[in-house]
């Protein structure tokens, strides 16, 4: 509930959509509709994680998150960060969190790579 997640209730999801709409942008000669297709896709499959997520959040917390999922938005960011008041926010961990996006930063960056190597031997 603090940082970007006082802003927006999946900011992750949101970075890895712009991720791949990136990739699909990169990939625009080679692929020329990959975009639009993993655009579709991300969107309906981060749309029923959240949902999944959001039934598990509100049974863990009850009241509390009803009242963060009323004021922060799902997808599109608000200017403005939440209040969370009382709620205690766990420790921050960069580690924790890079072990945890470990295979979809694997992921992206052999899609890159492919997409890269691909786009050179065309060249060549």
């Amino acid at each position: 509930i603090s940082g970007p997640f006082a802003r927006v209730r999946n900011p992750l999801y949101i970075g890895n959509i712009l991720l791949y709409f990136g990739l699909g942008l990169m990939s625009f000669a080679l692929f020329p509709y990959l975009q639009i297709a993993g655009l579709i896709f991300f969107c309906i499959q981060y749309n029923l994680i959240a949902r999944e997520e959001e039934n598990y959040l509100q049974k863990m917390f009850g009241l509390e998150f009803e009242n963060y999922m009323k004021r922060v938005p799902r997808f599109f960011p608000r200017l403005t960060k939440y209040k969370p008041g009382i709620t205690i926010q766990p420790v921050y961990s960069f580690s924790a969190g890079l072990k945890f996006e470990k295979r979809g930063i694997q992921a992206f960056g052999i899609i890159a790579l492919t997409i890269f190597l691909l786009w050179y031997l065309q060249r060549v």
